[in-house]
């Protein structure tokens, strides 16, 4: 099966292990000692986007254009977000990338901006 994990800075290790391995490395509270050493704690929601059942639908990862910044401020903008204690990666065009819905809804606070899209669970 596969398994998703999110390490200390963000990012996100496909996992591809049995039950049986996953039960014997993870720990109740969802961390789990990743292949180079570091610490990933299981992220279910990335795992359910990602499964073939949602992929006609799935909205993860999302780019946006409304929170990016120029192609030359990528990297400041990664590091600002990391002080911000919300680490949001950029891709080459400027472009914020979510990784889900909590994520966006946490970097958007952080910021200050006003998401006028969002639904009825965003406030």
């Amino acid at each position: 099966m596969r398994y998703f994990y999110e390490t200390p800075d963000g990012k996100f290790r496909e996992v591809e292990m049995s039950l049986a391995e996953k039960e014997r490395r993870q720990s109740p509270d969802g961390k789990i000692v990743l292949d180079d050493g570091q610490i990933g704690t299981r992220n279910i929601g990335a795992e359910q986007a990602n499964s073939e059942r949602n992929k006609s639908s799935n909205l993860w990862p999302r780019c946006s254009d409304a929170v990016g910044v120029g192609e030359a401020q990528v990297k400041k903008a990664y590091e600002d977000s990391v002080e911000r204690g919300v680490p949001t990666e950029f891709n080459e065009m400027g472009q914020a990338v979510f990784r889900d819905k909590h994520h966006e809804r946490r970097y958007c606070q952080a910021i200050g901006f006003h998401q006028r899209n969002g639904g009825y669970y965003d406030a």
